[in-house]
């Protein structure tokens, strides 16, 4: 399962008491969501690479 974002390291020592409470709505999101690399200075065949497996998930 994905963490929802407000419990990731980044924001749980930066909004601490915030990243406690339950926030149910945020948590179910988080549960059926699919984050995909991208950045700058991804290459075109790590893309593709990214693309196959997230086509695996979903089979």
């Amino acid at each position: 399962m994905t963490k929802a974002g407000h419990r990731t390291a980044c924001f749980t020592a930066t909004y601490t008491g915030v990243a406690d409470r339950p926030l149910p709505v945020t948590e179910s999101a988080a549960a059926r969501q699919l984050s995909l690399p991208c950045y700058p200075g991804m290459t075109t065949s790590f893309g593709r690479e990214a693309v196959l497996e997230a086509r695996q998930l979903r089979a």
